[in-house]
């Protein structure tokens, strides 16, 4: 048992790394154009359907203060894989200005 919850954790944290890579983009487009509003709830939520990650979901929030007249974005990404015995989640945070 411990084997598979060990590869459940590896991809509720693949599934977490997902979600900040898709909402940074969302955030701060990297062609220069608009990005979506951080008070968006959830920010960006999805449930994986291809392999490697299927039946893993990704849910990230985001907040925002501005310090010195500059924005600055906390995205928190949970991303969850399995069930029962064998659910993982793992979390991550990251801050862009």
């Amino acid at each position: 048992m411990s084997g598979s919850l060990q590869v459940q954790g590896h991809r509720a944290l693949f599934a977490a790394e997902s979600g900040i890579e898709v909402s940074l983009n969302l955030l701060l487009p990297p062609d220069g154009s608009p990005g979506q509003a951080c008070a968006t709830d959830p920010y960006y939520s999805y449930t994986f359907t291809t392999a490697g990650l299927r039946n893993c979901t990704v849910t990230t929030t985001c907040s925002s203060v501005t310090v010195n007249s500059e924005d600055i974005f906390t995205l928190v990404s949970q991303g969850s894989c399995g069930s029962g015995f064998d659910a993982a989640n793992r979390t991550l945070e990251v801050r862009a200005r």
